[in-house]
């Protein structure tokens, strides 16, 4: 017996050609997948270290701030002792010229002796050189013996200005009082 042939069409070689095809397709899309996906984590991955970096150096400078403020408030009392110290020294240096008409005052005044009078401050005014002392007096007949003594022609005669102000009687019966005075220069 004779075999019949008959023809064959093989539809699965044209659909392995298509497959072959897809997967060289597929193969190509996975590796542009894969390096579109590593280059996507080590975007973020640069990102958060760029992040992490940026945050350690904001929390360094604000650690550094904190030292810098700490290391300012340590030195503003120094400084402002500075200030004190140099505010002193200028007044020193505007009062040296006048130095010893202040010591003749001062020692004017110390020679004043009275009873229930007591001077309780001592100012250089720097407008006009003058010395002003706050005073106090105890009662109304210290407080006249006192005004009376520095209006005499005596002590007078020694001063540029002499003047009282701010006067005033507390509730105790006590007189407290401001003087303000110079002495001229050819004293």
């Amino acid at each position: 017996m004779s075999k019949k042939i008959t023809p064959q069409i093989n539809f699965l070689k044209q659909r392995q050609r298509q497959v072959a095809v897809w997967r060289k397709q597929d193969g190509l899309i996975f590796k542009i997948s894969v390096a579109v996906l590593v280059i996507v984590v080590l975007v973020a991955i640069a990102l958060v270290s760029w992040f992490y970096y940026q945050k350690k150096q904001e929390t360094e400078l604000l650690r550094q701030e904190r030292n810098l403020e700490t290391e300012l408030l340590a030195l503003s009392d120094q400084e402002a002792k500075y200030l004190v110290f140099f505010s002193r020294l200028e007044m020193l240096a505007e009062i040296w010229p006048n130095r010893q008409s202040h010591q003749e005052t001062l020692r004017l005044l110390s020679d004043i002796l009275l009873p229930g009078l007591e001077f309780k401050q001592v100012k250089y005014q720097k407008t006009d050189g003058s010395l002003q002392y706050n005073v106090s007096a105890s009662d109304f007949f210290v407080f006249e013996e006192f005004i009376n003594l520095m209006r005499n022609s005596d002590f007078k005669e020694r001063f540029n200005n002499l003047s009282f102000s701010d006067i005033r009687r507390d509730k105790d019966g006590s007189y407290n009082f401001t003087v303000t005075m110079s002495l001229k220069e050819n004293t």
